[in-house]
């Protein structure tokens, strides 16, 4: 659905890349990518008001974004929002939306999500790897092995991370893959299928996928 405001819109089909804080005061909106039909480029958008999205204004430079992750916790506290960018690098804000620097290599990034306090950060390739920073994205390490990642989840204490990937040649099988040492080993739960997308509550203890 497009609005009135220049260059930014919702889509139902790639809606993980819409974001929303702990406290539900902060919408964060990135562009969705459509790895069948090509992205579009938008800009960047923040909730600039206590009204919970009434009021938008763009940040950052238009880019192939991909998709948006904020922490519950506050930025004055540590709280981080983080974006991933479609062939580009993951950028990063404490200071919410303001400003944002680049880390990380450019990859096809698909997916980002983090704890609640925002130190823990894990970001998936399409055709390539899971990423996880445990300092809040200054360092990053690779994890699993190589496939199609389309999304990840992350519960509040970091420990918890659940990714989906699809089906494609030479890489991991298509499924959906559990972790619970902060990224270091994964367990294919569901296979066979193609995943899009995967969400958790706080604890991990309830999770939702989609499947193609």
């Amino acid at each position: 659905v497009g609005t009135d405001l220049d260059g930014l819109y919702l889509n139902s089909t790639f809606g993980r890349s819409v974001s929303m804080n702990g406290a539900g005061d902060k919408v964060i909106v990135g562009a969705p990518t459509n790895y069948q039909e090509g992205a579009r480029v938008f800009s960047l958008y923040k909730d600039l008001s206590t009204l919970y999205g009434t009021t938008w204004q763009p940040k950052d430079s238009n880019r192939f974004w991909a998709a948006i992750a904020v922490s519950g916790r506050d930025p004055i506290f540590g709280g981080r929002q983080i974006a991933v960018v479609q062939g580009g690098q993951i950028y990063i804000s404490t200071d919410v939306g303001n400003t944002w620097t680049a880390t990380e290599s450019n990859r096809q990034w698909t997916a980002v999500a983090l704890n609640n306090a925002g130190g823990i950060i894990a970001a998936t390739v399409y055709g390539g790897r899971i990423y996880v920073s445990i300092d809040g994205g200054n360092t990053w390490n690779p994890k699993a092995g190589i496939g199609n990642w389309m999304d990840i989840a992350v519960s509040s204490n970091g420990a918890k991370l659940t990714a989906v990937a699809s089906s494609g040649i030479g890489v991991e099988s298509a499924g959906l893959y559990v972790s619970s040492d902060y990224g270091d080993t994964w367990e294919i739960k569901l296979g066979v299928a193609s995943f899009s997308a995967v969400a958790m509550n706080l604890y991990g203890t309830v999770q939702t996928t989609v499947v193609d």
